[in-house]
């Protein structure tokens, strides 16, 4: 491979079959920006979006709940007491960090502008790793009920 005349016309190898090279034929024309304030359209409306919301918190509380019963058995509401005094005593920093950035990304967000980028990532990915295990604790839980109703129906 020859060497480039200037390092802005590099092709950068990786591996496999993979290869960056530099884009030259950008648009120049000027871009149209919109103020993040500007009048958007909500298309779920509130109360569709407060069901939503509702749904996400509560799923995980209930969960937490079947989960701990199974673990703790007749301690569970002695372990659940306890959670509920942590989350308690950090009500005013949930409420903080809320007001204080209120952007989408939870975690992410709130890492991204207090720690370094990379934790804030890690955390991300974290982050899409729990909601694909609720998403798939949802599925088996969904099926299990729907195997009480019908018996002949499969679960898995």
């Amino acid at each position: 491979m020859a060497l480039p005349s200037t390092p802005l016309e590099a092709a950068w190898d990786f591996p496999g079959r993979r290869t960056a090279e530099r884009i030259s034929d950008l648009d120049t024309d000027p871009v149209k920006l919109t103020h993040l304030d500007s009048g958007v359209i909500h298309k779920l409306g509130v109360w569709r979006s407060t069901a939503i919301c509702g749904n996400d918190i509560t799923s995980s509380c209930l969960y937490v709940t079947a989960i701990a019963a199974f673990y703790a058995g007749p301690y569970a509401p002695i372990a659940l007491a306890l959670v509920a005094a942590v989350l308690f005593l950090f009500r005013n920093i949930y409420a903080e960090v809320g007001t204080a950035l209120p952007l989408n990304g939870g975690a992410y967000n709130v890492l991204l502008n207090t720690t370094t980028k990379g934790q804030a990532s890690a955390a991300a990915c974290l982050t899409i790793l729990s909601y694909i295990a609720t998403a798939v604790i949802s599925a088996h839980a969904a099926m299990s009920y729907a195997h009480n109703l019908y018996a002949d129906l499969n679960v898995f």
